[in-house]
């Protein structure tokens, strides 16, 4: 090959390379050169679930905040329900108590219950020897007429009644012995197993009181707050269904209604109750200026006069309440100043 082919040879070469370069290079101005007007876009679908309690309760502990990432099974919240605890107690005792019956039943009775129930027998043997013989002593005093018939039916009658006692002190002797018959032991068991199983119920609720995540995932939004009253109303019945704060609610459309419907008077027709919990009627005041008067209900309080509450620009806010069920009705009269 000549020098000449071998010179030209290099110059198609290294223009092929420059060729490549620049195609390379406009390729990925047109692609990346302009992140304002080439970005890339999608969507991840994501599934949201809620946590909620079989039973009603309080609760007790938050054990999470709004942004944690939580793992299938850790513990979110814990509910103090005394009722359910109130309700294992009981049914432990109901179950011990079976169980003691049922086993007194299979294993028979101790030594010491067949001593004792012999001695009741015997003491009843003795009552009826004593009451025998003084029925034969006052029935020969009738004959002989020293008394009346009726001391001598008398006598009869408690020598009869101690016969009787006899009988069944020997009967209980001779269970205590022999121990129980096959149907007893059965309803013994029985009994036993249905207080076992009453008290596996109690203590599955109880496991409700702990609630855990079900699966791996971030805690979007906490509802309630330590305290509350949780589990009231199925999940499933109120789906969609928010608890916003009252307060935040209340101060929000209070704003909206004086400042951009021009509202001369807000009246907040409220459930809260007066004194009664954190989202009480003054709460609701005092996180607000722009409420004008509050009628209350939930507590059922009377109030003969006006009570009043401070707004946030410490203005007295009055609020009525009539007790409950219409028991009383009465009339107010505004007067609006401009």
């Amino acid at each position: 090959m000549s020098e000449k082919t071998q010179h030209k040879n290099i110059l198609l070469a290294i223009s092929a390379f420059t060729i490549v370069v620049i195609v390379v290079a406009v390729i990925g101005f047109v692609c990346f050169g302009n992140n304002d007007d080439n970005v890339i876009q999608g969507e991840v679908e994501v599934s949201e679930y809620r946590v909620s309690s079989k039973l009603p309760g309080r609760i007790a502990e938050i054990c999470v905040t709004e942004g944690d990432f939580v793992h299938k099974g850790d513990t979110l919240a814990i509910l103090d329900v005394p009722e359910v605890e109130a309700q294992k107690r009981a049914a432990e005792a109901t179950q011990d108590a079976a169980k003691a019956v049922s086993d007194m039943a299979d294993n028979g009775a101790r030594k010491e219950q067949i001593q004792a129930a012999y001695q009741l027998w015997q003491q009843a043997v003795a009552a009826s020897d004593i009451a025998e013989k003084t029925y034969k002593r006052l029935q020969n005093l009738y004959n002989e007429g020293v008394i009346s018939a009726q001391k001598r039916d008398e006598a009869f009658a408690a020598y009869k009644a101690t016969q009787a006692q006899v009988l069944a002190a020997k009967s209980q002797y001779d269970m205590a012995k022999s121990g129980a018959r096959n149907e007893e032991r059965k309803a013994a068991s029985d009994q036993a197993n249905a207080a076992k199983n009453a008290t596996d119920v109690v203590k599955s609720l109880l496991r409700e009181t702990v609630q855990i995540a079900t699966a791996d995932g971030e805690v979007s939004e906490i509802f309630p707050k330590v305290g509350e009253l949780v589990g009231l109303v199925s999940a499933k019945t109120c789906k969609g269904v928010k608890f916003l704060d009252p307060r935040e609610k209340a101060k929000e459309m209070s704003e909206f209604l004086k400042k951009k419907k021009k509202c001369d008077l807000v009246i907040l027709i409220s459930h809260l109750g007066w004194g009664d919990t954190k989202y009480e009627d003054p709460s609701i005041i005092a996180n607000s200026r722009y409420i004008d008067l509050v009628l209350g209900g939930h507590s059922h309080s009377y109030f003969q006069t006006l009570k009043y509450a401070k707004n946030l620009d410490g203005k007295d806010i009055p609020v009525d309440q009539n007790g409950k069920n219409a028991a009383f009705i009465g009339k107010m009269t505004l007067t609006v100043e401009k």
